[in-house]
């Protein structure tokens, strides 16, 4: 199993949309072959965003990061952030 945990450092007064457009990725993503979960899940404490997802392999989750709705998410959210994601991929077997 692969876990992935990315943040999204968003503007504050972007957050809203930021989950808008995110939601055609989630429903999409749990679709996509080899997805165990897809989640986004916002900080109560800071308002910060990070995507939690379980895939069974590795060649799955590159599948889904070339996916149309994966591409077209990662250029609107462009100009919601205030850095870089940070992004964790983690082996099951490292847990």
């Amino acid at each position: 199993m692969i876990i992935v945990n990315a943040k999204l450092p968003v503007k504050e007064e972007k957050i809203d949309e930021a989950i808008k457009q995110a939601e055609p990725l989630i429903i999409a993503s749990r679709q996509h072959d080899g997805n165990i979960s897809y989640n986004l899940l916002k900080d109560v404490l800071d308002d910060s965003l990070m995507f939690f997802e379980k895939w069974e392999t590795k060649e799955a989750l590159d599948a889904h990061m070339k996916t149309p709705e994966f591409i077209e998410f990662g250029e609107k959210i462009k100009d919601y952030l205030t850095a870089e994601l940070d992004v964790k991929i983690i082996a099951g077997d490292e847990i």
